[in-house]
């Protein structure tokens, strides 16, 4: 998968609005775990914006839900 500043992307959601979020893991950090809001740049490079970082895997993996849920219900695109 992808990395961003060493972050290894272990789970992404791409809506069809072109936004997204993602979800990485860096080992060797004090917050090991962060989810992005993500979109494709115009030459088609993953942009990555707006972190919430953490060291509890679980509670950065319902972040990661709840962004995806809300963009869709305040913008009201699918995955």
């Amino acid at each position: 998968m992808d990395k961003n500043q060493g972050y290894e992307i272990i789970k992404a959601v791409m809506l069809e609005n072109g936004r997204g979020f993602a979800l990485g893991h860096h080992p060797t950090v004090p917050s090991p775990y962060v989810t992005w809001a993500c979109y494709d740049d115009k030459d088609g490079k993953r942009q990555y914006e707006w972190g919430h970082y953490g060291n509890d895997r679980a509670a950065l993996e319902q972040d990661f839900a709840a962004r995806v849920q809300e963009y869709q219900r305040l913008y009201n695109v699918d995955v």
